[in-house]
Order: structure tokens, then C-alpha cells, then sequence
């Protein structure tokens, strides 16, 4: 339904008492079916369980248009004084449609208290998070398996994104203000593409580095906080923990831990690489001249010591399992991927560890880990000397063969190689996005694929808006967009999505 071309919404009431929104241009005279014109309502009338008020055309005339993309509809009942969950049960539920790409709806209401309510089946690929004005998560469950209602004179965003083409649909509950669609965000997939010039958000447009809190210094590791729309970055060079706000980039950095000179002191880095958050905000580093890896609590400073995880010779990237709370680390010198159950305890090993070689079961400097806790239930593994990406099942130890997923091929510039691969993402596909650090780009590699292609950068390095310099770590933010800490170059630059 497109809410953009009928100014007037329906609700319609047949047999099964089901209640449900419709159009004026599809509004047909079905038998067994009684139509009630909100718009023209001049009393309080009731339909199944909801009580439905006359509109507030003053109300209305204020109010936000409601934006409709092909692949996602968004419908809305205003001024409903009750409504129970039997009803959002009926007309709440997500259906698939088409094949259009993979979006997620975020509804903002406009200064409006009561309840929104949200009918998800029990589908593992849907997935929802309410936000307040502040950008602060309000509800820290990633997945909803039945209903889910949020305040919404305390929510100011709630985003919905499924795996798979959804039809979302929303009642929202407001007495003092109607619901609108701020944005429709493309949830990445093998289709998806990028501008090939990039934006700063942060650091230097020319490569220039620097040590003030606008400047970047060798950025390695980053961390997105979804729901804040922020960046947390290691600073190889600043030996510090910068976090960003992406809101208002190109902003100025706050340091959050480290600052304090190179040093193995627990306020201080020597090489810190990898960084994340634990699902209760706390900060983890991995630092590889300190062979440690760290934790600090939320809201840390400068001045705040951190607490040891344990002692990992030459700890390289690092990925924290939201689901389970699990710590992977990669481990340079010892060739494996250690992992500290619910962040705590003895490490175990849990890919490698059997030598340096290239053997399904070994790794030869490994460089960056990556647990997909959403899809494929995999772990990842950048093979840097091996040129290649390892895949390991959810339960891996030393004694599993890993399955080459990508490159394996030497060291090259083509299509099926990588000159010091860095980093993985995967998307709901099982789809490879792999940063190429000395080839300058990164590369998409679809599931049993035997090449890759390139979606940004790959044009020898530089400092133009459409080269890199040594990409590291790469991320999709909310709206698809690809984050890439340019770490030669000193900068993070974002490629915007223009194909979901």
C-alpha cells in the first residue's frame, strides 16, 4: 500500500473478525465484508478488540508524510485507544513478498506516548531493536519471536530487518501523535553495490596523520555500535581508543582508553589491534607488544585502568559472539584462534594451533577472526600468509579441518588471490566481504564462488576519494553503508550503498 498516493486509510472487517489496513485504490466491495472510512468517523466505533478515535485533523496536518519503498510496507492504525495482543496477532504478522532486496523499515514516532506493537513469527532471520532520542539501545535483544511492543513516548526509532524480502507491519497504539517512516535501510546482499568514491568521516581526506582528537595515526581495528551510530577505533600510532560519532562526522574523536604512551602499564598499548564490545559495554583491546588482551569498563577515560582477559602471544584481531558472549583472538606467532568461553577463563583453542603450514588443519599467520553468529553460525579466519580465508564450524577445536573459502592461490592481484587479506564480513547470504590490504581493496566473494570481485578501491594505493592505502577492518553500518579504516592513509572512509 502506498501511502504517499491515498490520503485516506481503511480498515476493514470480514468473517473471521480479522482487522486489517487497506487502500482506497484496492478497496474492493467483497462479500462479507464491512468497510468503515477512518477519515469520515465522527464518533468512537470499535473493530475486534480496538477502539478507534475520529482522527485529529489538526493532529494530521502536522504530521510527517509516511514514505513507502518497493519491498517494504509499512501500515499504520492511528488513535487507537486499545488494542490487546490478540489483535496484533491477526493483523501484525510478516509476510514474505517478491524477491525484492532486503530492507528494514524504522519507525520514529513524532512526540507520541502509548504503545507500538510488532507481530514477528517465529522467524530466526527477523531481528528488531528499539532506540531511544538519544540514540541509546532500549532493548538489547537482537532476534523477536512473537510479539514485541515498545513505548513510544520514550522510543524515538525501532528498526526491524529480516534476512529474507518482509512485509512489515506496524499498529501503533499514539493518542498524541502518529507514527512516520524515516528511512528504509537496505540490509546488504550478494546484489548489493557501492559508490566507488568514498566519504571521510574521520581523519585526514589527504592521508595526513596526526595526534589531536581530529587526526588518526595507523587506525586498525574499529567496532560499530549499531544503535549509538558510532565508531570505536585502535590507534596503532596514538597508542589510544578513539570513539567516534557518526551523527555529526566529520566530529571530533573521544579517547575512551589508552592515550598514555606506548607501555605495557594497564592504561597504557604498545600495539594495540583489535577492539569490541561485550552486550553489557564493556570495551575489549587485544594488544600484541603486550601479549594480552584487555577489558575496560563502560564510559572508561584515559585515566581508567583496565582488568586482564588473559596472556595470548602476539594477539592480533579479535570478535566477540553477542549470542554467547564467547572472545575469539587471533594469536600471530602461535598460528591459531583462541577463544575465551563467555569472555572469561582458560583460552582454548579453537582453530589451528598446530604449526605453521598450509594443511586444512594449520594456519600461517593469521591475521583477523570473525564468528557469524546470524546466518552461517561459522567462524572466519584471515590466512595472511596462506593468501586465503579459512570456514570452521561453531564447535571447532585444534583437531578441525577448516574448509578454504576463498583465495589459496599465492599471492597476486587476481581475481581469485589476495596480497595479505585482513578482515571478513558475511552477509545474510553467506556472501564474503573481505578486505585485501596490499592490493588496495575489497573484495566480494559469493558462497562456493572461486573468485572474488572487487566493490570498492583496487586501483593501485592512494590518497583520491576512490583509492586505499592498506584497507583493514571493514563494516556496514545501519544503512549499508561499507566503513573501511584506511590505515596507511590515515582516515575512515565510507562508501555509500546505492543498490540494496
Amino acid at each position: 500500500m502506498d501511502l504517499n498516493k491515498s490520503k485516506d486509510s481503511f480498515l476493514s472487517l470480514n468473517e473471521s473478525q480479522e482487522t486489517r489496513l487497506t487502500s482506497a485504490s484496492n478497496l474492493q466491495n467483497t462479500s462479507g465484508v464491512n468497510v468503515t472510512r477512518v477519515s469520515n468517523a465522527k464518533k468512537p466505533f470499535g473493530i475486534g478488540n480496538a477502539t478507534i478515535q475520529p482522527p485529529n485533523r489538526e493532529q494530521e496536518s502536522n504530521s510527517a508524510s509516511v514514505n513507502h519503498r518497493s519491498g517494504v510496507q509499512v501500515r499504520r492504525v492511528s488513535r487507537v485507544s486499545r488494542l490487546d495482543e490478540s489483535t496484533a496477532n491477526r493483523s501484525n504478522e510478516l509476510q514474505p513478498i517478491d524477491d525484492e532486496p532486503m530492507k528494514a523499515a524504522s519507525m520514529a514516532p513524532r512526540k507520541a506516548s502509548g504503545i507500538t506493537v510488532i507481530k514477528f513469527p517465529h522467524n530466526k532471520n527477523v531481528r528488531a531493536v528499539s532506540v531511544d532520542a538519544d540514540s541509546n539501545k532500549l532493548d538489547g535483544q537482537r532476534r523477536y519471536d512473537g510479539v514485541f511492543s515498545t513505548a513510544t513516548n520514550k522510543t524515538s526509532q525501532i528498526m526491524v530487518k529480516s534476512s529474507k524480502p518482509t512485509t512489515v507491519n506496524v499498529l501503533n497504539a499514539s493518542l498524541n501523535g502518529r507514527p512516520r517512516a524515516t528511512s528504509l535501510v537496505c540490509t546488504v546482499s550478494s546484489q548489493s553495490t557501492w559508490s566507488q568514491t568514498a566519504t571521510t568521516v574521520f581523519g585526514s581526506p589527504t592521508g595526513a596523520s596526526g595526534s589531536t582528537l581530529s587526526l588518526l595515526n595507523s587506525p586498525i581495528g574499529m567496532y560499530y555500535d549499531e544503535p549509538k551510530n558510532t565508531l570505536i577505533v585502535t590507534e596503532y600510532g596514538n597508542k589510544r581508543i578513539l570513539q567516534i560519532y557518526l551523527n555529526n562526522s566529520p566530529s571530533v574523536g573521544t579517547v575512551i582508553a589508552g592515550g598514555n604512551g606506548a607501555g605495557c602499564k594497564m592504561n597504557q598499548f604498545t600495539t594495540n589491534i583489535g577492539v569490541g564490545l561485550d552486550s553489557s559495554g564493556q570495551l575489549y583491546v587485544s594488544d600484541a607488544g603486550c601479549n594480552r588482551v584487555i577489558k575496560f569498563p563502560s564510559n572508561s577515560t584515559p585515566t581508567t585502568s583496565g582488568t586482564l582477559v588473559g596472556n595470548i602471544s602476539d594477539s592480533q584481531d579479535l570478535c566477540i559472539n553477542p549470542s554467547t558472549g564467547d572472545l575469539y583472538v587471533v594469536s600471530y606467532v602461535n598460528n591459531a584462534v583462541y577463544k575465551f568461553v563467555n569472555g572469561s577463563g582458560p583460552p582454548v583453542v579453537a582453530a589451528g594451533g598446530n604449526g605453521y603450514g598450509n594443511a586444512l588443519n594449520q594456519l600461517a599467520g593469521p591475521n583477523s577472526v570473525y564468528y557469524d553468529y546470524l546466518y552461517t553460525h561459522s567462524l572466519y579466519v584471515t590466512d595472511n600468509d596462506n593468501q586465503r580465508v579459512m570456514k570452521y564450524p561453531s564447535n571447532s577445536t585444534s583437531a578441525t579441518n577448516g574448509t578454504v573459502v576463498a583465495g589459496g592461490k599465492g599471492a597476486g592481484s587476481g581475481a581469485n588471490q589476495f596480497n595479505r587479506p585482513r578482515t571478513i564480513l558475511v552477509d545474510s547470504q553467506g556472501t564474503l566481504y573481505i578486505s585485501d590490504g596490499d592490493n588496495n581493496r575489497v573484495q566480494r566473494w559469493l558462497q562456493n564462488a572461486t573468485n572474488g570481485t572487487a566493490i570498492v578501491g583496487g586501483d593501485k594505493a592512494g590518497t583520491s576519494s576512490n583509492q586505499l592505502k592498506f584497507p583493514e577492518t571493514i563494516l556496514f553500518d545501519r544503512f549499508g553503508n561499507l566503513l573501511v579504516s584506511d590505515r596507511n592513509n590515515n582516515r575512515i572512509q565510507r562508501f555509500k550503498i546505492t543498490t540494496c
